[in-house]
């Protein structure tokens, strides 16, 4: 050992034994201290909730008065309706039961036949869409019964010229509270026979899968 240097002082056993203790327990509070959320610590954010669903629109009620306007799109043959038939106008009446419509056509000369000629029926599906039947039609097939002579037609105006237009067809639309506006495919019929039987023949044949059909809320 160098001269005038001092030994250091070494601490009795018990006095190491008790700062090791003091050390550990140290220790041990530091990790108890971690594992706990300090009291100023933000809480969590709360989940987030689900949305709510949109609310389902309620039913519409379509009874009430229209204007019901038919526009003639181009034929599928070389035959083109008179410029006096090609948009015929009329007032509607709807009252509704369910999911069944009832429509009575009024503001032009109707040619009745067994109290037909003046209206026709729809029905509305679990979509929302309107599919109107006018003159019994249902497709190709129906060709042969409305060329046959005695056909009914569930529009049958009498136009000032001395013929007659007749509507047949499958409209279909998507109903809206204001109106309900969507297509016809099928046929307007020109003829000059002005009391039932109207044909065969008829003097003029349109047909086209998207005549315009627009009702409009009045």
């Amino acid at each position: 050992m160098p001269p005038g240097s001092r030994r250091p002082l070494a601490l009795p056993a018990s006095a190491a034994r008790l700062a090791k203790m003091a050390l550990i327990a140290g220790a041990v509070i530091a990790l108890v201290s971690c594992g706990k959320q300090s009291p100023t610590s933000p809480p969590p954010p709360p989940p987030t909730p689900e949305a709510a669903p949109a609310p389902q629109p309620s039913q519409i009620d379509y009874t009430g008065a229209y204007t019901l306007t038919i526009t003639a799109s181009p034929c599928w043959s070389s035959e083109s309706l008179p410029e006096t038939s090609r948009k015929p106008v009329y007032s509607a009446d709807v009252v509704q039961e369910g999911g069944r419509l009832k429509v009575t056509l009024t503001g032009a000369d109707f040619i009745l036949q067994d109290g037909r000629g003046a209206g026709f029926d729809g029905a509305i599906a679990t979509t929302g869409k309107i599919t109107f039947n006018i003159s019994n039609f249902s497709g190709a097939g129906d060709w042969d019964y409305l060329d046959a002579a005695g056909a009914y037609f569930d529009i049958a105006e009498r136009l000032p010229n001395a013929s007659v237009l007749l509507v047949d067809g499958i409209a279909s639309a998507p109903g809206a509270s204001d109106r309900i506006s969507g297509t016809l495919n099928g046929t307007l019929r020109i003829t000059t026979r002005t009391v039932p039987p109207f044909g065969p023949p008829f003097d003029l044949k349109c047909y086209s899968t998207v005549h315009g059909f627009d009702m409009v809320r009045r």
